[in-house]
């Protein structure tokens, strides 16, 4: 199941949900955006590239918003 993540005006920014093993996050098109996987605490983008270390989603979500 998906959580929804929206900003301070209630509007839809991105839909998020753990599964597998790992945390994808899709954004409000749901497009997919990237990644973290807590086993190895790395964030990683929709082509698989490594974004870095930590789970740093949200960093995603506001690099697709532009």
């Amino acid at each position: 199941m998906f959580k929804a993540l929206r900003d301070q005006n209630g509007k839809l920014l991105g839909l998020i949900r753990e599964y597998g093993g790992r945390t994808e996050l899709r954004d409000a098109g749901g497009r997919l955006v990237g990644y973290y996987y807590p086993n190895t605490n790395q964030t990683r983008d929709k082509n698989n590239s490594l974004v870095g270390y930590g789970n740093l989603l949200t960093k995603l979500l506001d690099d697709c918003r532009f």
